[in-house]
């Protein structure tokens, strides 16, 4: 049942590209919206060079992702949680390559009745 839900959690990521990364820092909460690519269960992002969180990513590698389905009326999302990685190597004069290893996540599909969730512990 855990490959299963690791699969369906797998083709959920591929069959969306852009996600919400919310982090914490000294001055509290901050979050970026990124496009991504997905490798199985981690996620490799591009986050605008710009954004305050790229800073607090710096300071505390934990993140909690969004990824809400494309279809606009569905009502699915993942809820992810996961250390980042910055990767300065892979970086341009736009973006910067963030890789993200989940620890846990949640695929929440209210089509299926409120409060439908299955948890990943990675």
């Amino acid at each position: 049942m855990i490959d299963e839900l690791r699969e369906r959690i797998a083709a959920y990521l591929s069959q969306n590209q852009v996600c919400v990364i919310s982090t914490s820092g000294c001055q509290g909460a901050w979050s970026v919206t990124a496009q991504y690519q997905n490798r199985g269960l981690e996620l490799d992002c591009r986050v605008p060079r710009w954004s305050d969180a790229l800073y607090h990513l710096e300071q505390d590698p934990h993140v909690l992702v969004i990824v809400l389905a494309a279809q606009p009326e569905s009502a699915r999302w993942l809820q992810y949680r996961g250390i980042a990685r910055i990767d300065s190597a892979a970086a341009d004069d736009r973006y910067v390559a963030v890789r993200i290893t989940p620890e846990r996540v949640d695929l929440v599909d209210e089509g299926r009745g409120w409060g439908a969730r299955e948890t990943l512990d990675v």
